[in-house]
């Protein structure tokens, strides 16, 4: 599920609740009366609390707003804070997403139980996605040829375009193993 689509699901079920909740107010007041009264009680004692006029002294005032005030006070020094000591996460080897193997470079992704998939080859010195193809060497050898359309580089890899990936894959893999993505 992505980023977008948790959204999204989130303001749906919200504006749901929302409607089924007020869906089941309106039935509770018409199925039993006592509970409307309640209702209008209620409102109307939070209204009166709302407007009503109190008198206290100005020291007790004072002593309200200087407590009110320290968790503003600590929660402006906690983002200056945060913000002088560039709070950035740490990397993880999900974040690791790219790198230059075989003399070309590599993207991909990982799903959900941390396999690589989209692996996508792209020029080095243009940055173009490639075009494979397998070509036959000799009777027993095919090796795969990754194209440049842009700038015309040509590189090659033994084995044809499965074997080709399967041979970065365990690059990425001995990279994430050995931690070796942490420098790249």
């Amino acid at each position: 599920m992505s980023f977008k689509d948790s959204i999204k699901s989130k303001v749906i079920s919200g504006v749901l609740t929302g409607v089924i909740l007020g869906i089941l107010g309106y039935l509770a007041t018409l199925i039993w009366p006592p509970f409307q009264n309640w209702m209008i009680s209620v409102f109307n004692f939070v209204l009166c609390i709302a407007v009503a006029r109190i008198t206290i002294s100005f020291w007790l005032f004072s002593v309200i707003f200087l407590v009110a005030l320290i968790p503003v006070i600590q929660s402006i020094i906690a983002l200056r804070k945060a913000r002088t000591t560039h709070c950035i996460p740490e990397r993880t080897w999900r974040d690791f997403r790219e790198g230059i193997y075989f003399g070309i470079k590599w993207k991909w992704e990982y799903n959900s139980n941390g396999t690589i998939t989209h692996l996508v080859a792209y020029c080095p010195k243009c940055g173009l996605q490639l075009t494979y193809q397998d070509v036959r060497v000799s009777l027993y050898q095919v090796k795969t040829s990754l194209a440049c359309d842009d700038c015309g580089g040509v590189a090659t890899i033994d084995g044809d375009h499965i074997e080709a990936w399967k041979k970065v894959m365990r690059q990425i893999e001995r990279d994430i193993d050995t931690e070796a993505w942490k420098t790249k």
